[in-house]
């Protein structure tokens, strides 16, 4: 086979032959500082994957509002606080809980901007712990919009 195509160089003996070893090692060496980099300017920002689920969900969260029937409102403020701890988790916040990972934010964040998001997640844990919780379409609201504002701060929306 003397077609230019199938040329034998002299690091593969022919075309079918995975890359030698040398070349594996060189591309790792050379991949590990520009992962690093990568890592270090997206710092406190939602990955673009996670900023694609955050935007449909959004959408979704908007819809609910939209209907104002109260399982969709309840549905809505437990929706949104979990989309923001989707956020903070692809943001790389440390901690295990959610309270753990909005406290780690809280210089990352506007003071008002931060008691907004506190406030939707008591509300979340008003609706998920008391039976007997009653909510309006305002609170619901308030709280979505807060945590809007918290995940534009995050390059979430």
């Amino acid at each position: 086979m003397n077609n230019r195509y199938y040329k034998k160089s002299k690091y593969r003996r022919n075309y079918h032959q995975k890359p030698l070893a040398e070349h594996n090692i060189l591309l790792a060496i050379l991949g590990i500082p520009f992962r690093l980099i990568g890592l270090f300017f997206r710092k406190n920002q939602v990955a673009p994957k996670g900023r694609k689920v955050i935007i449909q969900r959004w959408y979704w969260i908007r819809q609910m509002l939209e209907s104002g029937e109260d399982s969709d409102l309840r549905s809505a403020v437990i929706e949104v606080d979990k989309l923001m701890d989707f956020a903070l988790k692809s943001a790389r916040f440390r901690g295990n809980r959610f309270a753990d990972r909005i406290r780690a934010a809280r210089n990352f964040y506007p003071k008002k901007v931060y008691s907004g998001i506190w406030e939707a997640h008591i509300l979340r844990n008003e609706l998920v712990h008391n039976i007997d919780s009653k909510i309006n379409s305002y609170q619901v609201k308030d709280a979505v919009k807060k945590v809007g504002a918290g995940l534009k701060a995050v390059k979430g929306l």
